[in-house]
């Protein structure tokens, strides 16, 4: 609860203002902010407590928040069934997770549809597998589950589409290869607005990683890399693993190269290496500012 808690105050006040009024939603005052900033430092307190105590975070209710990404306090069939799927994927060996009319019907004891937060909480324990999966899955230290994208890996997926599409785009393609392109990428344009007025900041995975993979291969050398952690130290002027701590904790079946879902999934493992990177990205645009590149207006 905690940790959730956390994370929603401050998506509130990295909130994107004028996008939140353009969408009606209420104005963050100095006053607020001043509870936020408080209300943080004595949550972030009494995790580092919890932690210190060996305390894992149970797939409560931070892993409701990390699923109700419009806040809406309720999941509907739909997003449960994109989480059932990810947990499946990851831990369908190890656990006969139930069936999702069966995870529906014990969640929603209301039956209207949807499953509020009071009722995962309430009744995630009477699901025996699909719980000790989640609780397998999730990180410790985050309170998210590694296999299903954080609103901050959604975005920064959403982000890394966009720049892709307009590679395509100004590459000339036909006028009805045009217009689906276009299409596609108002819709995604109106995703990101919808995020950051939600206070999330695209996270340094997919759009970092589109960023540096130029040719479009989808791997990273070491070289490129290197080039990257240079770029980093001139421009922040930190403490950031060395290139071979980096490539072993990235490059986990020993290629040379470092995957998209090597990237994205054990940027974790080197926590400097993250936090550099978190430190420079661009929130409104997806990208390095150490690095030169296009900026698309979203």
């Amino acid at each position: 609860k905690c940790m959730g808690n956390i994370q929603r105050l401050k998506r509130e006040l990295d909130a994107n203002q004028d996008e939140r009024k353009a969408l009606k939603l209420p104005e963050l005052t100095e006053e607020r902010k001043a509870k936020i900033h408080e209300d943080l430092r004595s949550r972030k307190d009494q995790c580092k407590k919890f932690r210190a105590q060996g305390i894992v975070p149970s797939p409560g209710y931070c892993v409701f928040n990390q699923i109700d990404v419009d806040k809406q306090r309720v999941l509907s069939r739909a997003k449960l069934e994109r989480v059932l799927k990810a947990v499946t994927t990851a831990m369908g060996s190890k656990y006969s997770i139930e069936s999702l009319d069966v995870i529906m019907d014990t969640l929603d004891k209301d039956k209207s549809g949807d499953i509020s937060e009071h009722e995962w909480c309430l009744n995630l324990n009477q699901l025996p597998n699909f719980y000790k999966a989640l609780q397998a899955d999730i990180d410790p230290d985050y309170g998210v589950l590694n296999c299903f994208r954080t609103p901050e890996d959604q975005l920064a997926k959403c982000m890394g589409n966009l720049a892709r599409l307009k590679a395509e785009l100004d590459a000339g393609p036909t006028d009805e290869r045009k217009a689906a392109i276009e299409a596609e990428m108002a819709t995604r344009k109106e995703l990101c607005k919808k995020f950051r007025a939600q206070g999330v900041k695209p996270s340094p995975g997919y759009c970092v990683f589109n960023q540096l993979d130029t040719d479009k291969k989808r791997s990273l050398s070491k070289d490129k890399i290197a080039g990257l952690l240079a770029a980093l130290k001139e421009a922040l002027g930190t403490e950031i693993e060395d290139i071979d701590t980096i490539m072993k904790g990235l490059d986990k079946d020993s290629t040379g190269d470092v995957s998209e879902h090597e990237w994205v999934l054990n940027l974790k493992q080197c926590p400097l290496f993250l936090k550099a990177l978190e430190a420079d990205i661009d929130p409104d645009y997806g990208i390095l500012k150490c690095i030169p590149g296009e900026k698309l207006q979203f």
